[in-house]
């Protein structure tokens, strides 16, 4: 498995001891974290206790209402930063070696340019190493302002991928491989402890025989191994029942024991058809799901007419991590709660294009979550979520109007019988499996645990039984997901007479019109949500936080950026010559148009085509006002005042 992201640790890692803030800006501290009890003790500012159920605290930190901070003293106060990184020996060395060329920078910024500071800096050090590029050294002058630590001036080579093998001995890899391949090419009774087990006493007796120190694995270590074999060249010499067997205790590896230590998620389209609110059938929705390795709980769901893209993914990450709790229970009318969200450590992934876009790669690194993506065609490698989509289309799917009975040999014209059978709205077929997995099978006894714990278990008594044992971390609020989810696109954009431009909308305020008259040939990172042509985000190095720079066309609607093209080329007029109210009345009309396209008895095809095209203008008018910070600053010039004076042509 490809595996991303692997270094980070996330904040929500709460422990005792750590600081916790409320909503109402008190803060407390982690007294205990009784797992058996679960229960999570804060204790206030004057000494008093406030004792939380293990649900109810995650519920609350998912809501906002608490958020962790690593805090230290300073002269001018508290003040709140990010966990200090542990540098290795290499990364030490380039932060001192920077700092000897910021050294030099500050003594001689006021007095000479950058081309006299990069000649000094190459007469003082060039002789004795090699010297970095004038880029790089106006890098890590930047670095060096914008940072709090002179930790950030270091090299990330622990982000430049993990080389295990460079830190293992040969002969304990010639070990690990030896008894691996024995195990797989000479038995099929045999478990990764049992290899591990082999491996450290082989390792024993190797130490003793050359008198060197070597050490043991663990069970990741193999794991890793085990994974970077060739599986096809195994099953080209086995028959397929030896292959299966061997494969069955291969996947051992797979048995977490930690809850939401592993979470796999996938996509599938449902064997059903839905309708939409005029009763016309617009096609079989895409469901999205993520479950729990270790105690087969359903983490989040997500379903749409769309077709599967990164966007689903994020809005199933999005229901996982919404509290839960009476109100989540009392809106889908369910007998039972869901449990309370929780943060997710590892997240196995499909290797498919939707899975790879930059929102969940740059969201999973913002969040602290590790990426794993399963081999091309091995769906073996994420058998728990394969399995729970079986289960939802025998146990549910097949049961509901509208399903497709095209698999029964009874059935003559299933699909046609299908088609008018179908009457559940996308809305109503997703409450449907809301209760189900609630009511249903989250309190199923399953085979799976039952044979783990060795008595009959359920998913919610095994979620109850692991809690007592391991500690269940919080998920990140909905603030901090929007925040991944907002700044995925980064691009760097020039600053004009007119402002920021991209893609022929303009952006201005008092800050952009302040930093031209600074320096007319800045670039500024912009941050932009493809949804929203309406504003984009730029960070103010003076204030430290994000500042929201306004369209100049203060009538432009929340449409994308893609609509707002197809709009201006189909007037063929520019940004200029249309107007917000032109703007208002085209998005409309995509929508009219749409609909109008819709027929009871058309092409299902070209009913869902239509339906995509209402959901996605829908969907640029919604997901912009939900996408917004609750702290930022909103610098907004009005449209019709002038922040920089007009360029005048030479004669």
């Amino acid at each position: 498995m490809a595996a991303v992201n692997e270094g980070l640790i996330s904040s929500r890692r709460y422990r005792v001891g750590a600081t916790v803030i409320g909503a109402d800006g008190r803060s407390y501290v982690i007294g205990t974290i009784n797992t058996k009890a679960r229960q999570v003790v804060l204790i206030g500012q004057l000494g008093e206790s406030h004792v939380y159920q293990d649900d109810d605290f995650r519920n609350t930190v998912a809501s906002g209402d608490l958020r962790s901070v690593v805090r230290i003293e300073t002269p001018y106060g508290v003040e709140e930063v990010f966990e200090p990184r542990i540098l290795s020996p290499t990364e030490i060395k380039s932060r001192d070696e920077r700092q000897e060329y910021i050294r030099v920078v500050e003594q001689l910024i006021e007095d000479f340019t950058w081309k006299d500071i990069y000649i000094e800096i190459q007469r003082r050090y060039g002789s004795h190493r090699t010297v970095p590029s004038r880029r790089s050294i106006e890098r890590y002058w930047r670095i060096y302002k914008e940072s709090y630590s002179p930790n950030c001036l270091a090299a990330h080579f622990s982000d430049r991928g993990v080389h295990h093998s460079l830190s293992m001995e040969p002969e304990v890899q010639e070990i690990i491989l030896n008894v691996i391949e024995s195990k797989y090419c000479s038995s099929s009774r045999f478990s990764i402890q049992d290899i591990v087990h082999a491996i450290n006493i082989r390792c024993s007796e190797k130490s003793a025989e050359i008198g060197v120190e070597l050490g043991g694995v663990s069970r990741r270590t193999v794991g890793r191994f085990i994974a970077r074999l060739n599986l096809k060249n195994i099953k080209g010499r086995l028959n397929p029942r030896t292959f299966r067997l061997i494969m069955r205790n291969a996947c051992s590896y797979l048995d977490v024991k930690e809850p939401y230590a592993r979470v796999e998620g996938d996509s599938t389209v449902l064997d059903i058809f839905i309708v939409d609110a005029s009763g016309n059938v617009i096609g079989c929705p895409t469901f999205y799901a993520l479950i729990d390795t270790a105690t087969m709980t359903i983490v989040g769901i997500h379903l749409t007419i769309q077709a599967a893209s990164q966007v689903g993914l994020m809005q199933s990450l999005q229901f996982a991590f919404s509290p839960k709790g009476e109100p989540f229970k009392t809106q889908w009318s369910c007998m039972h709660e869901w449990p309370a969200p929780a943060d997710i450590r590892t997240l196995v992934l499909d290797n498919g294009s939707d899975c790879h876009g930059p929102m969940i790669v740059k969201a999973s690194q913002h969040l602290g979550m590790m990426l794993e993506y399963c081999v091309a065609g091995a769906p073996y490698q994420k058998p728990f979520i394969e399995r729970f989509f079986g289960t939802l289309n025998t146990m549910l799917i097949k049961k509901l109007p509208g399903a497709k009975k095209s698999h029964d040999k009874r059935e003559t014209h299933g699909l046609e019988d299908a088609q008018k059978s179908a009457t559940l709205t996308i809305e109503k077929l997703n409450e449907v499996i809301i209760r189900w997995i609630t009511d249903s099978y989250h309190i199923k006894k399953s085979d799976r645990l039952s044979e783990k714990f060795g008595q009959e278990f359920t998913p919610l008594q095994a979620l109850t039984r692991l809690s007592q044992q391991y500690v269940v971390f919080p998920a990140p609020s909905a603030e901090e997901l929007m925040e991944a989810c907002r700044h995925y696109l980064e691009v760097k954009l020039s600053i004009t007479r007119e402002g920021i431009n991209y893609q022929r909308q303009f952006y201005q305020n008092e800050y952009v019109s302040a930093l031209f008259k600074t320096n007319s040939t800045v670039k500024v990172d912009v941050c932009i949500n493809p949804l929203d042509c309406r504003s984009v985000h730029i960070y103010d190095l003076g204030l430290k936080e994000w500042v929201t720079v306004q369209n100049k066309n203060p009538n432009m609607p929340a449409i994308s950026f893609e609509q707002a093209k197809e709009i201006r080329k189909a007037h063929y007029k520019s940004d200029f010559e249309l107007s917000g109210e032109d703007y208002v009345i085209n998005h409309i009309n995509i929508i009219e148009d749409a609909n109008a396209q819709k027929r009871p008895k058309g092409k299902i095809r070209e009913n869902q085509r239509a339906q995509r095209t209402v959901d996605k203008a829908n969907a640029a008018a919604i997901t912009p006002e939900q996408q917004l910070p609750i702290a930022e600053t909103v610098l907004a010039a009005a449209p019709t005042e002038i922040v920089v004076a007009p360029h005048r042509r030479k004669k």
